[in-house]
């Protein structure tokens, strides 16, 4: 974990972890990842490979508010295979099993068509665009906002 988020081609997209990203760090991801959030559901996971069970990357789904936030990395070495799109519907269909939620939302930086591909394969529609508190790592000051509904 400590690798791959201290790499830049994901840290810049990232707008949570730190950047570099430290071992204590990821103890501290690791604590917070075995809290449920106010609906008793923890929406925190470690994506891994099947066969060999290395660390791909993560995904979550957090309150934010008064909503449910999807956020994901994906390693580079194997963006474009479909991992985080076939996580995020296992993670998707928990939450309509579980939860009472109707809208889920994502932002993401408006450059970045990988994470894109995976709202859009998974039934988000963009919705607009905010601006946000403080700047990604890339300086971005703008996020595309994603919502899907059921």
């Amino acid at each position: 974990m400590v690798a791959a988020l201290n790499d830049w081609s994901i840290a810049q997209w990232l707008a949570i972890p730190p950047y570099p990203y430290t071992e204590a760090d990821a103890e501290a991801f690791l604590r917070w990842n075995q809290e449920s959030d106010s609906n008793g559901f923890n929406g925190r996971f470690i994506v891994a490979d099947l066969e060999s069970d290395q660390l791909l990357g993560v995904i979550s789904l957090y309150q934010e508010g008064d909503r449910e936030e999807l956020g994901y990395w994906l390693q580079s070495s194997v963006q474009g295979r479909g991992y985080m799109t076939e996580a995020a519907q296992a993670l998707l269909r928990e939450v309509r099993r579980l939860m009472k939620t109707a809208a889920i939302f994502a932002t993401t930086d408006p450059e970045n068509i990988p994470s894109k591909r995976v709202l859009i394969r998974n039934g988000f529609l963009e919705t607009g665009k905010r601006q946000l508190d403080r700047p990604r790592k890339r300086g971005t000051t703008t996020a595309s906002v994603f919502e899907l509904k059921w």
